[in-house]
C-alpha cells in the first residue's frame, strides 16, 4: 500500500541531498587546499576520505567482535 501522503519522505530526500552536497563541497575544499588533487583523480578522493575515516570504526568493531573470553575453567587431565 502506498501512502497518499510522502511530504515526510521527500524533505528527508531533500534534506540527505543537501548533506551530500555539502559534504562533497567540504571534502573537495580540503583537497583543494592540501594539493593533493595531482596525486589522486578526482573521483576516487570521496572514496580515499570515506575509508580514511571509516577504517578505525571498523577496526574497532572487528577487534570487539574477535576478543573471546574465556570462563570455563579447563577440565582436569587424569591419568590411568
Amino acid at each position: 500500500m502506498i501512502p497518499v501522503n510522502l511530504k515526510g519522505i521527500e524533505s528527508w530526500g531533500r534534506w540527505l541531498a543537501a548533506q551530500k552536497l555539502g559534504i562533497m563541497r567540504d571534502v573537495d575544499y580540503a583537497w583543494g587546499q592540501y594539493g593533493l588533487y595531482n596525486y589522486v583523480p578526482a573521483p576516487y578522493h570521496y572514496w580515499a576520505v570515506g575509508g580514511v575515516t571509516t577504517l578505525p570504526f571498523i577496526l574497532v568493531c572487528s577487534l570487539l567482535c574477535c576478543i573471546v573470553e574465556d570462563d570455563d575453567e579447563p577440565k582436569p587431565q587424569y591419568n590411568n
